[in-house]
């Protein structure tokens, strides 16, 4: 049987409790700061991540923090990876960049 944390950055955890309640999981709450060169230091508390299968990651990404956000939400799934979960699914309420999922005009990404 896979077993599942649910992990959430601060600023989500009201929505990582709910997911946890409702799946009847373990729910913990990342650390994170900003250096003072405005890069984001993210950490699992002290948990042991390696002990589990799987991840729910869950992280909001709204404006005006999107991109900061988005590189914390790699950094988290980087730093999982690392510490041998197989499984992650990350829960983003609202998408960046969403909108721009074609080219209108020539340049664009």
């Amino acid at each position: 049987m896979v077993r599942y944390l649910v992990a959430s950055f601060p600023w989500s955890s009201d929505v990582g409790d709910d997911i946890a309640r409702t799946l009847g999981l373990t729910h913990t709450t990342l650390e994170t700061k900003q250096f003072p060169d405005g890069e984001s230091y993210v950490r699992y508390p002290p948990i042991d991540v390696s002990t589990y299968d799987g991840l729910i990651l869950v992280q909001r990404a709204y404006p005006p923090d999107q991109n900061t956000r988005l590189i914390q939400v790699m950094l988290a799934t980087h730093a999982a990876r690392d510490l041998g979960v197989k499984h992650i699914h990350i829960v983003l309420p609202y998408l960046p960049y969403s909108r721009q999922d074609r080219r209108f005009r020539d340049g664009e990404p």
